[in-house]
C-alpha cells in the first residue's frame, strides 16, 4: 500500500492512507505527498465483549475518516480490515475495493468473519487477488464482472543505504519473511541442517520477526549449528543483505504473492521455491530463471539448495534470466491496471 500511495503522490493525486494501527507501527517509507491517517485503534481484545466494542470503535472511526477524505474511491487490503471497511461506508456512495492478499482457500479467518465476508464482499465495487489460483475463489463471492487479478510490483532500490548494521557471512543462503508457520522457515531449516555438513562454508540468514523465532533458534542449538544460522530480525532494506546472498529460497507453506520473492529476483539472485499455493508458480519459470520444488518436501528442497551450492555456473545462469521479473512485474505495467480499476469503478 506505501509502494502504490507513492506511486500516485508522485503523479499529482491525493492520496490519504488510513491504518487502524497507530503510527508508531510505520515501517515503511511513505512520501511526504500522502495523507497518513492512523487511527490507533488496532489494540488486542480480551474477549468476545470486548471485540464486539473495540469493533466497533474501530467502524466508527474508519467511518469518519473515510467521509473527511471525499474520496472516489477506497481500496482496502486485508480480509477483517475489508469486512470492516464495507460495515464502515455502509449506505455511502464511495465504491470500494477490496482485496484479499493472502490465498483465502489456505488461511482461515473465523467462521462469523467469513460470514460477513461472504455477506459484504458482494456488495464491493471489485474484489481483488494476486493470482489466476485464487481467481476462482472471488468469483465464486462477488461474479465474473467484479473479480481482478493484480498481482504486486517489484520495487528495488539497490543503493538505498539503511541503518541498520547486519553483520553477515560470505556466503549464504537467504530467506525473508514474517516467522511464521505459514513461511516455513522451520523446513528451510531442516533442509539446510541435511546438507550443512557438505559446505561448511556456508550458512543460513532469515530476516524477519515473529512467533517462531524461539523455535528455530532452539532447534539450531539442538543441532549445534547455531553459529551457522543468523536470525538478525527486522531490516528496513533487505534488499541490501538480498544484494549480499548467494542463493535465496522461499519455504513457505502459502503465500499471497511473494514480494520477496521477486524481490530476489529482480535482485539478480537464484532462487528456489515450494510450489505452494499460490503465487510461486505465476512468478518462477522453472529451470529458467529459478527451481520449484514439490511443496513441504524437505528433502526436494535440499536436494536444490545442495546442487546449486555445488554448481555456481548453474547459479549464474539462472540469475542472468531472473533479472527478467523487472519487466514481467514492473511498476508502471502493473500499477496501470491498478488504475483501470479505480477509474472504472469511480466512474459507476
Amino acid at each position: 500500500m506505501s509502494n502504490m500511495a507513492n506511486y500516485w503522490a508522485g503523479k499529482g493525486w491525493t492520496v490519504t492512507l488510513i491504518t487502524l494501527g497507530g503510527k508508531n507501527a510505520d515501517f515503511y517509507h511513505l512520501d511526504e505527498q500522502v495523507f497518513r491517517v492512523a487511527l490507533g485503534v488496532a489494540s488486542r481484545s480480551r474477549g468476545a465483549i470486548d471485540a464486539i466494542v473495540n469493533n466497533f470503535r474501530r467502524i466508527l472511526a474508519l467511518h469518519k475518516a473515510i467521509n473527511c477524505c471525499q474520496a472516489d474511491a477506497v481500496i482496502s487490503f486485508m480480509d477483517r480490515t475489508n469486512v470492516l471497511t464495507m460495515l464502515a461506508i455502509g449506505f455511502c456512495r464511495t465504491p470500494i475495493i477490496v482485496c484479499e492478499r493472502t490465498d483465502p482457500r489456505q488461511f482461515g479467518i473465523g467462521k462469523i468473519w467469513d460470514s460477513l465476508r461472504n455477506l459484504l464482499y458482494p456488495k464491493a465495487a471489485a474484489l481483488v487477488v494476486q493470482t489466476p489460483d485464487v481467481l476462482q475463489w472471488a468469483v465464486d463471492r462477488v461474479g465474473e464482472k467484479k473479480a481482478f487479478v493484480i498481482p504486486n510490483f517489484v520495487n528495488i532500490k539497490v543503493d538505498q543505504p539503511s541503518r541498520d548494521i547486519t553483520v553477515l557471512p560470505q556466503h549464504f543462503i537467504l530467506g525473508v519473511g514474517r516467522i511464521g508457520i505459514e513461511k516455513g522457515f522451520d523446513l528451510l531449516m531442516r533442509a539446510f541442517i541435511n546438507i550443512c555438513g557438505n559446505h561448511p562454508e556456508w550458512s543460513l540468514v532469515i530476516l524477519g520477526e515473529g512467533s517462531e523465532r524461539l523455535s528455530l533458534e532452539a532447534m539450531a542449538k539442538e543441532q549445534g549449528i547455531e553459529n551457522r544460522i543468523f536470525l538478525p530480525g527486522l531490516h528496513h532494506n533487505p534488499i541490501e543483505v538480498m544484494a549480499k546472498a548467494s542463493i535465496f529460497v522461499l519455504p513457505s507453506r502459502y503465500e499471497g504473492f511473494p514480494n520477496a520473492l521477486i524481490e530476489a529476483m529482480a535482485c539478480g539472485l537464484p532462487v528456489i521455491s515450494f510450489d505452494c499455493p499460490s503465487g510461486p508458480r505465476e512468478i518462477i519459470r522453472h529451470g529458467i530463471d529459478g527451481i520449484l520444488v514439490p511443496p513441504e518436501d524437505v528433502t526436494a528442497l535440499a536436494d536444490s539448495m545442495n546442487d546449486l551450492i555445488a554448481h555456481p555456473e548453474k547459479r549464474e545462469r539462472l540469475a542472468s534470466r531472473a533479472i527478467e521479473i523487472i519487466d514481467r512485474f514492473g511498476e508502471n505495467r502493473i500499477m496501470s491496471m491498478w488504475e483501470d480499476l479505480v477509474f472504472r469503478v469511480a466512474r459507476k
